[in-house]
C-alpha cells in the first residue's frame, strides 16, 4: 500500500491561502507584541546630534577667529573656557558656553590623531630641511639620529591638547553649532551621546 504525500507551495502555509512567517522576523521587525523594541529607531536620548544646516564654510574672519582662539587654548566656539582638565585631558564640555568638546561623538579623537600626526611630521620634516641648508656639508648627523626619534615622541604630547581644539575648530568651521546643538549639549549629563558609549558614564 503506497502513502500519498501532499505538497505545497514553499513559503505557503498547508491551506495554502497565507505566507509562512519566520516568527524572528517577525520579532525583529516590531511586529510581535511583547517582544524587544526594533533597533531601527534608536531613543532619542542615545542619537549623536545631527548637523541640521549640513556642510557650510565659514568666512575667512570666522576662520582665523576658530583656528585663533583653538591655538590660544580656549573653546573655539566661544573664546572662553576652561578646556583642559589637564595636559593631556581636555574637559568634557567648555566652562563657558557648554559646549561638549567631542560633540558626543564617539571616535571623535580620530580626527585630532590625524591633526596630531600630520603636524608632528611636518615640524620634524621642516626642521630637517632647514639644518640640511644652514650646515651643509657639516650636517650632525648624530643629532639627527639621536634628536628624530626622541622629537617624534615628544612633540605629540607637547601639542596634544592643541590639536585636540584645531581638530574642533575644524569641525566647526565646516559644521557651525545650531543654537539646538548647544542646548543639546548643555542639558547632556553623559559625555557621549551614542548608543554603545552611553553607558560607560
Amino acid at each position: 500500500m503506497s502513502e500519498t504525500i501532499t505538497t505545497h507551495p514553499v513559503g505557503m502555509s498547508p491551506t495554502g491561502t497565507e505566507p509562512i512567517v519566520n516568527p524572528g522576523v517577525r520579532q525583529a521587525a516590531g511586529a510581535s507584541p511583547g517582544g524587544p523594541p526594533s533597533r531601527r529607531h534608536p531613543t532619542t536620548s542615545n542619537e549623536e546630534m545631527e548637523s541640521r544646516g549640513g556642510i557650510h564654510l565659514a568666512s575667512l574672519g570666522q576662520i582665523v577667529r576658530l583656528f585663533g582662539r583653538a591655538l590660544r587654548l580656549h573653546c573655539p566656539q566661544c573664546g572662553g573656557g576652561p578646556v583642559l582638565q589637564h595636559w593631556l585631558k581636555l574637559r568634557v564640555r567648555c566652562g563657558t558656553c557648554g559646549i561638549r568638546l567631542e560633540r558626543g561623538e564617539h571616535d571623535y579623537f580620530v580626527g585630532s590623531l590625524m591633526f596630531n600626526y600630520v603636524i608632528t611630521g611636518t615640524l620634524l620634516l621642516v626642521t630637517l630641511a632647514v639644518v640640511l641648508v644652514a650646515m651643509w656639508p657639516d650636517v650632525p648627523w648624530t643629532w639627527f639620529q639621536y634628536g628624530g626619534p626622541v622629537a617624534m615622541v615628544a612633540i605629540p604630547f607637547a601639542i596634544f591638547p592643541f590639536t585636540k581644539l584645531l581638530w574642533l575648530a575644524f569641525d566647526l568651521m565646516l559644521r557651525p553649532a545650531t543654537p539646538e546643538e548647544l542646548e543639546w549639549h548643555q542639558r547632556s549629563t553623559t559625555t557621549w551621546s551614542t548608543e554603545r558609549d552611553a553607558s560607560r558614564d
